[in-house]
C-alpha cells in the first residue's frame, strides 16, 4: 500500500496525493517537477504507466510508439577551442588526462 492509499504524510506539512496531481496532470497537461518526484517515490508503477500512456496519447494520438537512444561517443577529449564554458576537454595529447580511443575501444561502446 503506497503513502497516497494509507494516508501517509510525507511530511507534517503536506500529504501525499497521487490522485490530486495525476487529476493535475490530465486537466492541465503538465506538473511541477516536484509534483513529478513525488509521484515517482510514491506512486505504483502501473499508475505511472497510465499517467505516462495517458500524456503521449495527449502529444501523440496512436498506437505507434518508438523510441530513440541518441549516443555521442567522444572518440577523444583533446580539444583547441578552449572554450570557457567546457569541463571535459584536455588542451593537448600529451596531457596526463587526455585519450584517444582505438578502434577497437569504439566498437566495444558500439555494441
Amino acid at each position: 500500500m503506497g503513502a497516497a492509499e494509507s494516508g501517509e504524510k510525507k511530511d507534517s506539512l503536506q500529504p501525499f496525493s497521487a490522485d490530486a496531481i495525476s487529476t493535475e496532470l490530465v486537466s492541465s497537461g503538465s506538473i511541477s517537477s516536484g509534483e513529478a518526484l513525488e509521484l515517482y517515490e510514491h506512486s505504483e508503477l502501473a499508475q505511472l504507466g497510465v499517467l505516462a500512456h495517458n500524456v503521449r496519447q495527449e502529444k501523440v494520438p496512436g498506437d505507434a510508439v518508438t523510441y530513440l537512444i541518441d549516443r555521442n561517443i567522444n572518440y577523444t577529449n583533446v580539444c583547441n577551442s578552449d572554450c570557457s564554458f567546457c569541463g571535459f576537454y584536455r588542451p593537448r595529447s600529451d596531457h596526463p588526462e587526455s585519450y584517444l580511443l582505438t578502434r577497437d575501444e569504439l566498437r566495444v561502446k558500439i555494441e
